[in-house]
């Protein structure tokens, strides 16, 4: 007696069966796993790395492209991420002021490099 038969099913719906199994496997062990979002200065910590720049120099006082691309990407992934978080309390984390973080997610919304960092980063942490 064939497997299909037993579980009461036709052997199409047996091979459908089996070719969702197969793509169920490759989800679960083909995708990196979720990001788990623990705290504020975690994300802080992993997006820099996500984007190759020492957790030091940004909170520097440089203002460099790069580290302006990044310190906006860590704004807008902490406003989505942790809601509760005030506009000074995302400031204090990246070294700038409540106003540049007011600026930084007004931004990412028109400039199309910063919404593709961002983008970028959410991808590679899969938040």
């Amino acid at each position: 007696m064939k497997a299909a038969e037993i579980a009461g099913i036709t052997e199409t719906d047996a091979k459908y069966v089996c070719s969702l199994l197969d793509g169920a496997y490759d989800i679960v062990y083909k995708v990196p796993p979720k990001y788990v979002l623990t705290t504020p200065e975690k994300l802080v910590q992993d997006v820099c790395k996500c984007l190759h720049v020492g957790y030091k120099e940004m909170l520097s006082d440089v203002r460099s492209k790069q580290l302006a691309y990044t310190r906006s990407a860590i704004a807008v992934l902490l406003s989505k991420n942790f809601p509760k978080l005030t506009l000074s309390e995302i400031g204090k984390l990246v070294n700038r002021d409540h106003s540049t973080i007011a600026y930084y997610l007004i931004e990412n919304k028109r400039s199309a490099t910063k919404q593709k960092i961002y983008l970028t980063v959410k991808q590679k942490l899969n938040i």
